[in-house]
């Protein structure tokens, strides 16, 4: 009887750490991708991709192109972005395509591929494009 009552309490420990670690997750997730939503709304492309791909570093050249291209597209300021589509895959992987606009209705859109692993999120692929078309080929 002590034995059954140590492994439940044993079980219901692990069970709430995952839990706790797969909430702590989706925090971690959903701040991330507001601090990107942010900074691209402020037409700062590079620094939006700089801060979602830890594990790849742009040079400064390549984070004012990201941004100039960006404003060049989209001259006026974003009024509002919202996820297009989100989807969950196998084994960790989820896919989201985000949509900027502007009061003129002049629209931008990214992609984004992560793999969601112990040590948090990697991402694996971006693209970005003012044609929805273009993206939603990943889906």
């Amino acid at each position: 009887m002590f034995r059954i009552s140590i492994l439940s309490a044993v079980a219901a420990f692990l069970f709430c750490n995952a839990s706790l670690a797969q909430v702590n997750q989706r925090t971690q997730f959903n701040q991330g991708l507001a601090m990107f939503n942010e900074l691209v709304m402020q037409h700062e492309l590079g620094e939006a991709i700089d801060f979602i791909q830890i594990d790849k570093l742009l040079e400064e050249e390549e984070l004012t192109e990201l941004n100039r291209s960006l404003r060049v597209a989209i001259p006026d300021d974003f009024v509002n972005n919202q996820s297009v589509r989100s989807e969950v895959l196998k084994n960790g992987f989820r896919q989201e395509l985000l949509a900027f606009w502007t009061e003129e209705n002049d629209y931008y859109f990214v992609y984004i591929l992560f793999h969601s692993r112990k040590d948090g999120f990697s991402v694996i692929h971006i693209e970005h494009s003012t044609e929805i078309q273009d993206l939603m080929a990943f889906f």
